[in-house]
């Protein structure tokens, strides 16, 4: 694969993952699934509860993926939003 395709690929993840994050709707049990997508849907669910007070439960598939959505990211919007994310699921 090139880097033009893997860019294309991650571009193609990146929307797709924030469009899944901005289906949801406050007082919605999300499952957060695993894989390379994911990451771009937590930090939209992220951004949107920061930014819209969105209120979820979030339900992780795996280890990772709780480790991904109740790190802190560092750059504002973001931190401390994932914690909200699966606070009520672990």
């Amino acid at each position: 694969m090139t880097t033009t395709e893997g860019e294309q690929v991650t571009s193609a993840k990146e929307a797709a993952g924030r469009r899944a994050a901005d289906m949801v709707e406050t007082g919605t049990t999300v499952g957060l699934g695993t894989g390379s997508t994911v990451w771009f849907t937590l930090v939209r669910l992220a951004e949107r509860i920061q930014s819209e007070g969105l209120e979820i439960v979030g339900v992780p598939t795996s280890t990772d993926t709780t480790d991904k959505a109740t790190e802190p990211v560092t750059d504002p919007p973001y931190c401390r939003c994932h914690e909200t994310i699966v606070g009520d699921a672990v």
